[in-house]
């Protein structure tokens, strides 16, 4: 119980969003030298590999600027994680309908679907309270502070919305992998748009599963392309950018989460790619 076996610090303010942001975000100077409040977060789910990654992620986050990770728990199981370890983790179980969950969010299942729709979802309700938000992959590590670079980008702040590559130099082909958002009017009407679009899946997914192609991805990138039919591409480029020359990897398997890379699980192929991007990119380059 807490208090007992486990300290329980954050456990009292998993139903307090506002309470939570406030005890774990940062200060952090942008590239107009104004102070900004961020948070850094990631959904879980149950899954034991989940954890392992998370692991790895807040390690990073430690090691490269001393930030906070905030969890959205999308299950009670996944809140026990939570409780025991003494994470700093939001009650998300509101924005996860389980339906016939497996258990595990695999690659594709309804249950992954499930879960990346906590993403963007979690983001709004943080940049509603006046947060600017770095969302993440529990499968992302850093290996510089991500602030420094996302605020240093081409000397300036760049637009609102920032998110990785698929393919690097189009407006519309983002990957929710890594997104990071301010709170101006036009991200929370883009961030709404998919709220809207969630919300309206909620009855068909209590009687037939989401299908992979249902994923928080797929629905970001298709609200991009209708602001470019709408407006135009330039236009599109003041709200939203990727980052072509994103400086991520894997955070180095930090002591208390792995003792060898080799150890790693799981590694993303949306990481990978971009990886072995960057490398193409400095081989033209040389």
């Amino acid at each position: 119980e807490c208090g007992t076996r486990w300290p329980c610090v954050n456990w009292e303010h998993r139903n307090s969003l506002p309470t939570l942001l406030h005890r774990h975000h940062a200060v952090v100077k942008n590239g107009h030298g104004s102070e900004e409040r961020v948070i850094v977060g990631v959904a879980a789910n149950a899954a034991a590999g989940i954890w392992r990654l998370v692991c790895n992620l807040k390690a990073s986050l430690k090691a490269h600027g001393g930030y906070d990770l905030v969890i959205a728990a999308v299950e009670d199981e996944a809140l026990d994680v939570c409780r025991v370890g003494d994470h700093s983790c939001f009650n998300a179980t509101a924005f996860f309908d389980p339906g016939n969950r497996t258990g595990l969010a695999v690659f594709g299942t309804a249950d992954w679907v499930r879960v990346t729709w906590v993403k963007p979802l979690f983001t709004l309700a943080a940049l509603r309270l006046g947060y600017s938000v770095l969302m993440l992959d529990a499968d992302v590590g850093f290996v510089q502070d991500p602030f420094r670079y996302v605020f240093k980008f081409d000397g300036n702040i760049g637009p609102p919305l920032r998110t990785s590559c698929d393919v690097p130099g189009s407006t519309v082909a983002s990957n929710t992998g890594i997104v990071f958002a301010r709170a101006t009017q036009s991200v929370l009407a883009f961030l709404g748009h998919l709220e809207q679009w969630w919300t309206q899946q909620q009855e068909p997914w209590r009687t037939q599963a989401p299908s992979g192609e249902h994923n928080d991805q797929v629905v970001f990138q298709a609200v991009l392309r209708e602001l470019v039919e709408q407006h135009t591409e330039e236009e599109v480029a003041n709200l939203h950018k990727c980052f072509e020359d994103i400086r991520v990897g894997l955070g180095g398997f930090y002591q208390g989460c792995w003792d060898s890379v080799h150890n790693f699980q799981n590694p993303s192929s949306s990481m990978g790619y971009l990886l072995s991007a960057m490398q193409e990119r400095r081989k033209a380059a040389a």
